[in-house]
């Protein structure tokens, strides 16, 4: 179980401070992460690592850190918060307790709405807290960061560190995901931690949505705190009630746990102030915040309470905007431009406004002739493309276009997609793209073909070759007779060439070429087909063949066939009997002179 404390405690000095500052471009706000570990503990771990599911540290330390930087990159393109705010992160072994949680997170902080600092969406209240990360957000204030709370990861939890998602391990994703949603102030009424049995004296912006049960519901608010403790210590006696949007997609969305379109949050009789911040086990399926912490990436149910709590600020609604990267190779040669294609989906029922594409590149290479269909693109500060278009209809596809260039080496980008509405994105998880861009000579491909084959004439002959590109470029084949007789190649644009062995009066020498074309460079292999005639070889006769009986024969018909007359001399000849007599008697009659 995931667990959410958030009693105030001290905190030690950072001893390693990074400001992940990516969401610069996307929305207005910052989200800074300190981290807390000891040199060569948690995060600054130097134990090796071997890379899975797309996750490419060497170490576990930077492995866990990109787990969490793409969580941050995700929570940020999915709310538009428009504040700076701090959060401090480490790696400890959990006791007491909480040993059995993955992960517990003190905070955020709570503070009262001050009336001077504005009200601009009219949903402040000056009776209720507030976490100061919202509050900066429904004042449209961009403040300095501030340090809001603190999560502690379990050492003991042997964590899958793929952004895949995958495993039947426990997913380290999704365990971060989790905690930066109860700090975007999914959380539990305004008790911290071990508040209960005491007195809940103020309300929050959370328990404004939520009921006890019964018929009717009746408002958490409205009860007496003798009341409040006694639906806070009940058996799912705790719901959350949110808008009708809110309404209408939870009952669609889960099949329990949900009464009168109210979802039940964990509240299961041990007075636990941190499980009164999750849903209840009876929720299914389970979604992000459900208490038994599955491995999802996607805020479900909770996106539509953030939406309610603030984020959304009245006027936004929950959607679901998604990048698709079209085609998996990024590699050029130095000079040559690379075409690079997405596609914008908005998976919402409903159109979406603000849309914006970012891409972040290093000066070392070249983004042109960036295009985004229905919407317009811009390179600002030579190292960052922002593209927006107005709306996008419900269920519609945009195209995304640019190229790149450079010298050689090896380049990283990454982008966002996101609305800078008021809108809670639900998954963050496909807004996200990285991009490795290698630019190198080009590497010639290889051929693997015999150098001689031996066939019968009319014989169906089939020759297989193989060929490689160490780049993974795409490969063109090509066949060609050089010499020979003639013959019909079945399909000579194919690495296996097929053709029947002509027929011959003697034994002949066919000579073909495969050419292998890589885009660039090609190479090419010869090999040699000996085609043998089959009259002739049927004719021979076999070294041990007898033919005694005919040596008579020979002899008799010396003097008709090479009888010169009238010479001192007379020699004789074989030259008109069959070649397979002469084989038998070579031995025998070679030259006779009279």
């Amino acid at each position: 179980m995931i667990g959410f404390l958030t009693k105030n405690k001290s905190i030690r000095n950072a001893v390693l401070s990074l400001t992940f500052a990516l969401s610069a471009y996307a929305n207005a706000g910052e989200i800074e992460v300190v981290f807390l570990d000891d040199t060569g503990v948690g995060f600054n771990s130097q134990e090796s690592y071997a890379p899975v599911g797309g996750n490419n540290a060497t170490t576990l330390g930077e492995a866990r850190k990109n787990v969490l930087y793409r969580a941050i990159r995700m929570v940020e393109s999915q709310v538009n918060i428009k504040t700076n705010f701090a959060i401090n992160v480490k790696f400890k072994v959990l006791g007491g307790d909480v040993e059995n949680f993955d992960a517990i997170t003190s905070g955020p902080t709570f503070i009262f709405h001050n009336q001077h600092n504005g009200n601009p969406y009219g949903i402040l209240e000056s009776s209720r807290l507030y976490p100061s990360n919202l509050i900066s957000t429904l004042q449209s204030t961009i403040t300095k960061s501030s340090t809001i709370s603190t999560t502690m990861f379990s050492l003991d939890t042997p964590f899958y560190l793929g952004f895949d998602n995958n495993s039947q391990e426990r997913s380290f994703i999704s365990t971060v995901l989790h905690e930066p949603v109860h700090v975007m102030g999914f959380a539990k009424i305004n008790c911290f931690s071990s508040c209960l049995p005491k007195p809940i004296s103020k309300p929050s912006h959370f328990t404004k949505f939520v009921f006890a049960q019964g018929e009717p519901l009746v408002a958490f608010d409205e009860l007496s705190i003798d009341e409040q403790e006694a639906v806070a210590s009940s058996s799912d006696g705790l719901l959350f009630l949110g808008s009708a949007a809110t309404q209408s997609k939870l009952t669609k969305l889960l099949t329990g746990g949900v009464h009168d379109g109210a979802v039940e949050l964990h509240a299961d009789g041990e007075s636990d102030g941190q499980k009164i911040s999750h849903f209840s086990p009876n929720v299914q399926p389970t979604q992000l915040m459900a208490s038994d912490g599955a491995n999802v990436q996607d805020f479900g149910a909770a996106a539509y309470i953030l939406c309610d709590i603030g984020w959304c600020r009245e006027s936004g609604q929950v959607i679901d905007i998604a990048l698709d990267l079209v085609g998996t190779q990024f590699k050029a040669r130095p000079g040559r431009l690379l075409n690079v294609d997405f596609v914008i989906h908005n998976n919402t029922n409903t159109a979406v406004d603000n849309i914006k594409f970012e891409t972040r590149f290093p000066e070392a290479i070249t983004l042109s002739d960036a295009f985004l269909e229905n919407g317009e693109c811009a390179v600002l500060e030579d190292t960052l493309m922002s593209c927006s278009v107005n709306t996008i209809r419900a269920n519609e596809s945009l195209d995304v276009h640019f190229t790149l260039s450079g010298n050689i080496g090896e380049y990283q980008l990454s982008g966002e997609l996101s609305s800078t509405s008021f809108d809670v994105d639900s998954h963050g998880s496909n807004n996200l793209f990285d991009i490795e861009f290698v630019v190198q000579p080009n590497t010639p491909p290889s051929i693997e073909l015999g150098d001689t084959m031996r066939v019968n004439e009319g014989e169906t002959v089939s020759i297989s070759a193989s060929s490689y590109d160490e780049d993974n470029d795409d490969l063109t084949h090509s066949w060609v007779q050089l010499s020979g007789p003639k013959v019909e190649l079945s399909d000579e644009n194919t690495l296996d060439l097929m053709f029947i062995a002509p027929e011959i009066s003697q034994d002949s020498n066919l000579v073909f070429k495969l050419t292998v074309f890589d885009g660039e460079d090609e190479v090419s292999s010869i090999i040699d087909v000996s085609v043998l005639d089959l009259d002739k070889e049927n004719t021979k006769q076999a070294p041990n063949d007898s033919g005694g009986s005919f040596g008579w024969v020979l002899l008799s018909v010396i003097g008709f066939c090479c009888l010169e007359k009238h010479q001192p001399k007379i020699t004789i000849l074989v030259c008109c009997c069959n070649s397979r007599f002469v084989d038998n008697y070579s031995n025998l009659i070679k030259k006779v002179s009279l």
